[in-house]
């Protein structure tokens, strides 16, 4: 049936279930469908405990409900994170995009994770 991926979607769609125009900003800005989306939704996401009938979504403005449900997609686990930055990594180097691949560098560096080309 799902995979992790779908169930936490599932549930990411039952969060915003009476706020389709908040749904629709926020995909756009997190530019719902591309690879990293998806790996965020995979792995490693504050949405795999989470029990939607039990959550306050309550706000008093746009920038604390924005806050918040950014906040569901970061990532719990360092060593994911760190995997994921080499993979953009190495796929910028590929794609000779050095200013974008030294931007992930200095993140990497900044985070103190190990370089694994």
């Amino acid at each position: 049936m799902y995979n992790s991926f779908g169930h936490n979607l599932v549930k990411l769609f039952n969060i915003f279930r009476n706020r389709p125009n908040h749904l629709v900003e926020f995909l756009i800005e997190n530019n719902a469908f591309d690879k990293n989306f998806i790996n965020k939704m995979d792995k490693g996401n504050k949405l795999l405990g989470i029990d939607v009938n039990n959550i306050n979504i309550d706000f008093c403005s746009f920038s604390e409900m924005n806050t918040f449900f950014n906040g569901l997609l970061e990532y719990s686990n360092s060593e994911i994170l760190e995997e994921e930055l080499n993979e953009q990594l190495s796929e910028y180097i590929k794609e000779e995009r050095y200013e974008e691949a030294a931007k992930i560098r200095d993140v990497i560096n900044k985070k103190g994770f190990n370089f694994k080309l």
